[in-house]
């Protein structure tokens, strides 16, 4: 029985290193081979690789807004900054409360923020967020919470990008990296923000919806507004705008909403504001910069009625 755990152990110890090895190999090598099962590209979409470097060394300030790419496509540090607030942008693409939690344990005390805007977009209650944690470790620190996270998943995806940027960040390979702050039609803007070329969206026929919720999501949230609370920061949630056919197109929105409101200061902007499908969005989800600069003046009026 001694000898065949041995054997066992030792199997499994050589079976886990080539597998780390074959990780590594097809990582560097062919990566084209193995995107479906792991993220390899450094610095892609949505500029989180340059966001994460700059809230290690932003220091304090008065807003930090966390959320999707509603967040960081939403919410504009420039038009705060000119209102008296220093502000960043926390966001990343498609986070949910998962990935929202491991950038709070790590970024809210340095941040140190008087007020946490906390964009709740209802989609991020529904998604497993695999693809968003993906593209948080290619990008970010690998520590502790950088497990914690795969683990919270248990996704093949997960632990493959794991291991591969955890081999990058031990052979020093993306040391000197720097993104570009302009790719394609975004501008990365200081502050977490990322403005899109001006253009407009075409999307307004939508069949009926419904959020189909992960009970999980929520409970992860709520531990997050704890983290907050804990820090001595005032809190708001803020739904933002997405197109009014899309918004319409789902029969759940005020059951959201309602559960929104039990944890506090909850404001939902969707058919609150003067905006336009076709003018003021650049898809059905996102804010043209036009469609940013109301929506942020209006959020900023409705500040004056929190103390922080």
């Amino acid at each position: 029985m001694k000898q065949f755990l041995t054997r066992l152990v030792i199997f499994l110890s050589i079976g886990v290193a080539a597998y780390v090895l074959l990780i590594v190999v097809f990582g560097e090598l062919l990566p084209n081979l193995i995107t479906r099962n792991l993220n390899t590209e450094i610095g892609g979409y949505g500029h989180t690789h340059t966001r994460i470097r700059e809230a290690g060394n932003y220091g304090a300030t008065d807003i930090l807004f966390i959320g999707p790419s509603l967040a960081y496509r939403g919410f504009d540090p420039r038009i705060f900054y000119d209102k008296g607030y220093r502000s960043f942008n926390l966001g990343t693409g498609s986070q949910t409360p998962l990935q929202g939690q491991v950038l709070l344990k790590r970024y809210l005390k340095e941040l140190a923020p008087s007020l946490v805007i906390y964009e709740v977009y209802p989609w991020c209650f529904t998604s497993d967020g695999v693809e968003s944690s993906m593209d948080l470790l290619i990008n970010g620190q690998i520590d502790s919470l950088s497990y914690w996270l795969a683990w919270q998943h248990q996704h093949l995806k997960v632990y493959n990008t794991l291991i591969y940027a955890a081999y990058r960040q031990l052979s020093g390979l993306d040391i000197g990296f720097q993104e570009a702050a302009i790719k394609g039609e975004d501008t990365y803007i200081s502050g977490g923000f990322v403005e899109k070329e001006l253009s407009y969206s075409s999307f307004n026929d939508y069949a009926t919806n419904h959020w189909a919720f992960d009970e999980n999501q929520f409970r992860i949230f709520e531990e997050n507004l704890q983290l907050i609370e804990n820090s001595g920061a005032k809190l708001l949630l803020v739904r933002a705008p997405v197109t009014f056919a899309y918004n319409q197109s789902f029969d759940n929105n005020d059951a959201f909403d309602q559960r929104m409101e039990t944890y506090g200061n909850y404001i939902n902007f969707n058919g609150q504001l003067l905006l336009r499908d076709s003018l003021h969005f650049y898809d059905y989800q996102h804010l043209n910069q036009e469609g940013v600069e109301i929506f942020n003046n209006a959020l900023l009026d409705s500040l004056k009625d929190y103390h922080f």
